[in-house]
């Protein structure tokens, strides 16, 4: 994953909106980031379970009844063939007979590699929290910047004004006399 793109632009040339378009893009990035992550996590929990569910297994003795899970809320009777080895689902409908030693290891590598993918993910997130955190400083001072300038402008006109009905009040006095 690419923290930061092939274009690296200097902030303080950059306009408000482009400010506020770059704001918004890493804001998108880091909720999708946020979202990818939280699929892991839930995906690393469910591996644990399934370790646990094979750790607990060896406590069972064969033959012993069971409800076998079809799918999340639809279960079967059946009976325990074997404590000793398992059919894992390795993905896309495939299914390997493991030994439960194996099928723990199996588990243990994916959780693994799932907390590595998190802490990658942890750390491409911080950075974006940190480009946010540039961008939304530059966005804040471009737009105090602006507000100031037409705060200034405006004061100017007010004098251009003040001095313009000045003179033409002078002006008025001179051509009453």
């Amino acid at each position: 994953m690419a923290a930061a793109g092939p274009e690296r632009h200097n902030l303080a040339s950059l306009d408000p909106q482009q400010l506020a378009n770059a704001k918004r893009n890493i804001e998108a990035d880091i909720q999708r980031y946020a979202e990818s992550m939280n699929f892991f996590i839930k995906s690393a929990n469910i591996y644990n379970a399934a370790n646990t569910a094979i750790k607990n297994l060896g406590e069972s003795k064969e033959g012993q009844p069971l409800l076998l899970p079809l799918t999340q809320s639809l279960y079967v009777s059946g009976s325990l063939a074997s404590v000793d080895e398992v059919l894992v689902d390795v993905g896309t409908g495939y299914y390997v007979e493991m030994t439960t030693g194996d099928a723990q290891d199996y588990c243990g590598r994916k959780v693994q590699k799932l907390q590595d993918t998190i802490n990658d993910l942890n750390e491409v997130m911080k950075t974006k929290q940190a480009q946010l955190m540039q961008v939304s400083r530059v966005l804040d001072d471009k737009v105090a910047l602006l507000q100031e300038q037409q705060q200034q402008q405006a004061g100017r006109l007010c004098l251009a004004l003040e001095h313009a009905n000045a003179k033409h009040v002078k002006l008025r006095d001179v051509v009453d006399m």
